[in-house]
């Protein structure tokens, strides 16, 4: 009985192991001291539209104190280019937030941050990042689409996003397995406590 319910819990901490804080440390290809590296589709099961991610030694070389940007680790996303970026979910996932930092100049900007499901708005927020990090909690919860929209479309609008936590929504099959396996313990339980009153 106990070995059933501890192979039931693992199966449920695997399913709660595709949640992630994203940091962006191990993407793909992606080469120190460069600042245009694609951040591939299908990192960390999400296509990426728009974004890059850079380290410490490129965030450094363009403007002193710079690598305030990354909140944990070398690495963070940015917008490459100041443009709109966005990030797409193959089913639909929960975002509960993010560091921001305004890259390249000190002066403040507006970053507006659009979630979507199935083309329509859901969720919006707009507020003001600088060359500190701004750190943002969300509770935005069965979305497909999360855009990243800065103030003005030119390089002085880069923003460093770090600590990216994006959360998968189980999908129904998942569900099912969950409620088969509450099914059987519970089956096993009365089976074991029955004998043991025979």
């Amino acid at each position: 009985m106990k070995r059933l319910a501890t192979l039931f819990c693992l199966a449920l901490s695997a399913s709660a192991a595709n949640a992630a804080i994203l940091s962006f440390e191990d993407v793909p290809g992606a080469t120190a001291g460069y600042y245009n590296n694609p951040i591939p589709d299908d990192y960390a099961g999400y296509d990426w539209t728009g974004f890059y991610v850079t380290d410490t030694t490129y965030l450094a070389a363009i403007r002193s104190g710079n690598s305030s940007g990354i909140t944990d680790g070398a690495w963070a996303a940015s917008n490459g280019g100041g443009s709109p970026a966005s990030v797409t979910g193959e089913t639909l996932f929960n975002f509960y937030g993010a560091d921001f930092t305004r890259l390249r100049f000190s002066t403040a900007a507006t970053l507006t941050l659009i979630a979507y499901s199935g083309g329509a708005p859901l969720y919006t927020d707009s507020f003001t990042i600088g060359a500190t990090p701004v750190t943002k909690s969300y509770s935005w919860t069965g979305i497909d689409r999360l855009e990243f929209i800065p103030s003005v479309g030119t390089l002085g609008t880069n923003v460093a996003i770090d600590r990216l936590n994006l959360v998968p929504v189980p999908e129904p099959e998942t569900y099912a397995l969950m409620l088969a396996g509450l099914s059987l313990i519970g089956a096993v339980a009365r089976r074991h406590k029955r004998r043991q009153t025979a």
